[in-house]
């Protein structure tokens, strides 16, 4: 993984200042993958979509942050120099920036529930909703990964997963093997064995990773297990 420059962000409603580090490039290696769509990859974290200012708790998107600056945490990574005389003035001004901006917090990363409230209120499309809720979603999980006992859902969870399905379910640009999964985290497992039952047929659309884990899916089924799990196939 390589490390991208630090961004150095103001709130939109209180002008605190947050920095955030970003990632150049990454890879998959040791990634484990999750029966709910989530990647938890070490060498390629996935960005914050919406974060929350520890100056007044305010929840924004991300992107929608005025940058104000940039600078980079270690100086060889500095490749727009060229002469030394360059390297030597591009090192001297990030390492101004560095002091300038070492006290500043980091972006806070938004809760299960700030990504509903946001889905609700805030999205600017179907499409928006849709990742919004899927991220939620997947968030409140983070909490029941590799947890023996099953863990609930609150009213709020499974609003928002049925909510999800009322967009998703049928639509052949969003992965059916999410809406099983939505199904059976629910304990649908009538509505979730019988779509399983479609996306098994030769002629169903799914990718190669997806068709090796259905008998993963399918087990899971078969024993009314409700739990997120890991998936097999890597």
């Amino acid at each position: 993984m390589l490390p991208g420059p630090t961004v150095v962000l103001k709130c939109l409603n209180c002008a605190t200042l947050v920095r955030e580090l970003t990632t150049a490039s990454g890879n998959t290696f040791g990634a484990i993958f999750y029966t709910d769509g989530y990647r938890d990859a070490p060498m390629l974290p996935t960005p914050m979509y919406l974060v929350r200012c520890p100056g007044c708790d305010g929840v924004n998107r991300l992107k929608d942050l005025e940058r104000v600056d940039t600078y980079r945490l270690f100086s060889n990574f500095l490749t727009d120099a060229k002469t030394d005389g360059e390297v030597r003035q591009a090192k001297k001004a990030n390492s101004a920036k560095q002091k300038k901006y070492e006290g500043l917090p980091h972006c806070e990363s938004a809760s299960e529930l700030d990504y509903f409230d946001f889905a609700r209120s805030q999205a600017y499309d179907i499409e928006e909703e849709v990742y919004l809720r899927i991220t939620g979603w997947r968030i409140g999980n983070h909490s029941r990964r590799k947890k023996e006992i099953p863990l609930a859902f609150n009213k709020l969870e499974e609003e928002n997963l049925r909510r999800l399905l009322q967009l998703v379910e049928g639509k052949k640009n969003f992965p059916q093997v999410l809406v099983v999964e939505m199904y059976r985290e629910l304990g649908q497992f009538v509505d979730a064995k019988a779509l399983l039952s479609k996306l098994s047929e030769p002629s169903s659309e799914i990718s190669d990773f997806e068709r090796e884990n259905l008998p993963f899916y399918e087990a899971l089924i078969k024993n009314c297990d409700v739990r997120v799990q890991r998936l097999p196939t890597e």
